[in-house]
Parts: structure tokens; C-alpha cells; sequence
């Protein structure tokens, strides 16, 4: 199935192997509420644990974000609709996604901060170079 890491399996490379045999993993499409059982069926030799901790990352990524927050429906691992995405649900992932974006742009505004800064205080040293 997919390779252990030192005898042991790694959430991403079963998230890997998910986006291998699964489309609707790759096209990060709304996922049907209790997927994991079915993986679980399809891969028993998976550990649970770790199939859990791949779905969440996948889950979690960005792409799947934008994709349910859009969504009305929800699908199985064969891609047949399974279920539908809440406005509850649809609301917290555009907050998650706001919330991501907010901090990704506060933090790209003190790295621009901090170069500014780092810029001014070498004109200053320039300045005030003993010559």
C-alpha cells in the first residue's frame, strides 16, 4: 500500500497514497461525513490512527477549504454524492480560510517591516561612516 517510514506509516505518506488511489481526494472535493470507515474497509491494513491524522490533513489544506466553502454536497471515495455541506460548515471553513489569509498577510507585512527597518539602519551606519 504505502511505504512505512521506519516501520511505521506517516500521515503524509498515506495522504499521499489517498491522492494516488482516490479523485475526489485529488480534486479536493468535499469529503462524505464518515469517510474514514471506509477507507478503513477498503485499507484495513492501514493504522487507524494515522488514517485519521491524513484525512485531517487533507482536510485542513487550503484547497479543501476554498472547495467546501463553495460546496452543497459532500462525496463517497468513488465520487458519487454522499451527503451535503451545511451552511454551518460552509461559514466555518470561509472563516478558517479569512483567518489563515489574515495571518499570512500580517506576517508577510512585518517581514516587509522588518527589511525596511534593516534598510534604514544600514543608510544610517552608511551615513555615519567614519571616512
Amino acid at each position: 500500500m504505502t511505504a512505512p517510514i521506519g516501520n511505521k506509516y506517516s500521515a503524509r505518506s498515506v495522504k499521499e497514497q489517498l491522492y494516488k488511489m482516490f479523485p475526489v481526494f485529488r480534486s479536493a472535493l468535499p469529503l462524505a461525513i464518515g469517510i474514514h470507515r471506509t477507507i478503513f474497509a477498503r485499507l484495513p491494513d492501514l493504522p487507524i490512527p494515522i488514517v485519521r491524522a491524513a484525512i485531517s490533513l487533507h482536510t485542513s489544506s487550503t484547497p479543501y477549504l476554498r472547495s467546501i466553502s463553495t460546496a452543497t454536497e459532500r462525496y463517497d471515495l468513488d465520487g458519487a454524492v454522499s451527503g451535503e455541506v451545511t451552511e454551518e460548515q460552509r461559514a466555518v471553513a470561509k472563516a478558517q480560510l479569512k483567518d489563515r489569509f489574515a495571518k499570512s498577510t500580517q506576517r508577510i507585512r512585518e517581514q516587509q517591516a522588518e527589511k525596511l527597518m534593516q534598510k534604514k539602519l544600514v543608510q544610517l551606519v552608511d551615513r555615519f561612516k567614519v571616512r
